[in-house]
């Protein structure tokens, strides 16, 4: 317990001045037993909350890396479809005959290497 200051004694009284004393007292306390809670709780939810910032950061990649194999497999199929459009101008060039020049023994042979690639991807 706090000693009780004479000037306060003096000028309030004995009562009034043990009351001033006892809620001193009792602020020093409350704001002791704050700081010791406060102290605790950041001791006890520190690593919490660095786990929860990590798993954020992982759903993050995670989500991206998803987004990243989505793009590719669009793109992938977007060249494919490129592909079979050029293998059907080609043959159907083969096929009307217009101007026999323009389709060459290398067309033909690329033609064929193309048609057998898509037959190995749908036999897969």
């Amino acid at each position: 317990m706090i000693p009780i200051p004479a000037f306060l004694v003096k000028r309030f009284g004995e009562t009034v001045a043990r009351l001033l004393v006892m809620f001193c007292e009792a602020v020093i306390v409350v704001c002791i037993v704050i700081a010791i809670y406060m102290g605790l709780k950041n001791y006890f939810t520190g690593g919490l909350k660095t786990e929860v910032k990590i798993t954020r950061g992982q759903a993050d990649a995670a989500i991206k890396s998803g987004e990243q194999g989505v793009n590719t497999v669009a793109n992938r199929q977007a060249e494919e479809q490129a592909g079979a459009d050029n293998v059907q101008e080609l043959q159907h060039a083969i096929d009307n005959g217009a101007d026999p020049g323009a389709v060459t023994d290398a067309g033909l042979a690329g033609l064929h290497r193309v048609r057998g690639q898509q037959a190995q991807r749908h036999r897969q």
